[in-house]
């Protein structure tokens, strides 16, 4: 049986953890991970979307705020990255694309090309 002083412990401990593990799952938080997604579309546009965008067979909503719809810009114009980062980025989900390979984005709420989020990061795998 726990004493007064333990049970206070293990109390305090634990509200931590729930306090950290509600922030962490926060729709609205700046930084996301999405994994298990298919790019079904790209787009490639040389004056909006930051030059570069792919569509997921995911709403972003069902992770991350304000981000609307499912697509995700690599920003390949040069604003959030390299122009060279943002290319190798946009191949990747080509390629994932063509081969019908799952994909894992790092996304950003808080970086936008016409409103549309950032992903900084992508993954791809079978």
């Amino acid at each position: 049986m726990l004493t007064c002083k333990q049970w206070k412990k293990k109390v305090l401990r634990c509200s931590v953890v729930a306090l950290l593990a509600l922030g962490v799952g926060s729709v609205n938080a700046g930084t996301v991970w999405i994994g298990e997604a298919k790019v079904v579309r790209t787009l490639s546009d040389s004056t909006a979307f930051g030059n570069c965008m792919a569509l997921l067979n995911k709403p972003l909503s069902d992770f991350i705020g304000n981000c609307p719809g499912n697509w995700v810009t690599f920003s390949c114009n040069g604003t959030y990255n390299s122009k060279d980062a943002g290319q190798r980025k946009f191949e990747s989900a080509q390629l994932a694309m063509a081969l019908g390979y799952r994909v894992s984005l790092v996304v950003d709420n808080t970086k936008k090309h016409n409103g549309y989020c950032y992903a900084r990061r992508i993954d791809i795998y079978k």
